[in-house]
């Protein structure tokens, strides 16, 4: 996935959330790092329309 912009938090062992945002849509992925191989838990991409961008709860992609 490409964007303009990537923050990853990692708790060593446990997880790892990154975030990439760019023009018109955030993407969130949650990854386990208990076992192995790493697996994906959560995947979700949420598309802005318009000027939604400034508003709390953006409309959900599917």
């Amino acid at each position: 996935m490409h964007g303009n912009r990537e923050v990853t938090e990692t708790e060593p062992g446990l997880f790892r959330r990154t975030e990439i945002s760019g023009d018109g849509y955030r993407v969130f992925s949650l990854t386990s790092l208990v076992s192995r191989p790493e697996y994906t838990v959560h995947l979700a991409k949420m598309v802005y329309s318009g000027d939604e961008r400034s508003k709390a709860y953006p409309t959900m992609y599917r």
